[in-house]
């Protein structure tokens, strides 16, 4: 004998509402694991660029060290003095250092978080007629501390 039509159906009823919960059990697990990812990610991309940003800093630096004019009837610029200067609260999460000079700064060019970083050029003397000159940029994010360092040599441009 088969059971009535109004049984089976609410048997049935019971069992898709037991379906339907799991499925949004999962649906919620899968949404909340994704969020974490793109949070984590949006964490990493912006110590990344952080990074680049100093990088970018750092580099200025090297460049005007390297492009400053120095020949023995001049005498040695102030850029290549020797010693160390240090600069401090430079703006990264304003990039507007590299991004200015690129033609690249809009407003999206700003972090919501503001960092800033300290700049330390050390000029040394090699012999008489070149200078090794060392940046380095340090800054904290995230309750963590970064280091970007460049060096080069430099050598006087005339006998």
């Amino acid at each position: 004998m088969e059971p009535p039509v109004s049984q089976v159906s609410r048997d049935q009823s019971g069992f898709v509402l037991v379906e339907h919960m799991i499925a949004a059990g999962i649906i919620v697990v899968f949404a909340l694991s994704a969020l974490a990812a793109l949070v984590h990610a949006n964490r990493f991309a912006t110590a990344s660029r952080l990074q680049a940003i100093a990088l970018a800093v750092a580099q200025q630096r090297v460049d005007e060290t390297l492009t400053t004019p120095w020949n023995s009837s001049t005498g040695r610029p102030a850029v290549l003095a020797t010693g160390s200067r240090t600069e401090v609260d430079l703006p990264l999460s304003n990039d507007s250092l590299a991004s200015a000079a690129a033609g690249t700064l809009s407003a999206f060019s700003n972090l919501d978080v503001q960092v800033n970083a300290t700049r330390t050029t050390q000029v040394t003397d090699v012999t008489t007629r070149q200078v090794r000159v060392s940046v380095g940029v340090t800054y904290s994010y995230r309750s963590r501390n970064y280091f970007v360092n460049l060096t080069t040599l430099r050598a006087i441009d005339s006998i």
